[in-house]
């Protein structure tokens, strides 16, 4: 697997760091409330979440210690008996905690999304300049290249002129010797 995320895309290996992540938070998350009725990330989330549009119902709760002679303990800094929490409450806690986790999950999706499509414009804008570069620079080689004939031909027709310049000299020195 890991020769196999060497050879992917940084796009779909950030992708699916991100999936781990998120599976991970999200099993942290789950734990934590299990345990303790919050989140482990944000313990004041318990108070955040939003209240459930009936009417609220007075859950019974019932110790997971009794006292073994069945008597009340008067003495409420000896007594050690933990209650049980409501699992409907705790439901909709995970509930609540998972919406909130697919958000932000579908907001990183739409941010590599947008990713993605910056990265395709970048590689097409990229292509282009580069195609315009090669054309630019094959134009200029043209340009150049004509000129040094243009320049070759103008200095050929110099010479030309100079040597029938220079034979009309001697052939004038000639006659008048």
């Amino acid at each position: 697997m890991f020769s196999m995320a060497c050879a992917a895309p940084p796009l779909l290996f950030t992708t699916m760091a991100i999936a781990a992540l998120l599976s991970s938070v999200l099993f942290i998350e789950v734990a934590s409330f299990q345990l303790s009725g919050t989140s482990s990330s944000n313990p004041r989330i318990v108070s955040s979440l939003p209240r459930p549009l009936q009417p609220q119902q007075q859950h019974a709760v019932a110790p997971l210690f009794a006292s073994a002679d069945d008597e009340e303990n008067t003495d409420s800094s000896s007594s050690t008996t933990t209650f049980a929490t409501a699992p409907e409450s705790i439901g909709e806690k995970v509930f609540a905690e998972l919406d909130k986790m697919r958000q932000q999950f579908s907001e990183l999706t739409e941010s590599l999304t947008m990713a993605k499509e910056r990265e395709e414009q970048a590689k097409g804008d990229v292509t282009r300049l580069t195609e315009k570069k090669v054309t630019v620079e094959a134009e200029k080689e043209s340009a150049i290249l004509g000129k040094k004939r243009v320049l070759s031909d103008e200095m050929t027709d110099l010479s030309d002129q100079l040597e029938g310049a220079q034979d009309n000299l001697r052939e004038t020195m000639l006659k008048t010797k």
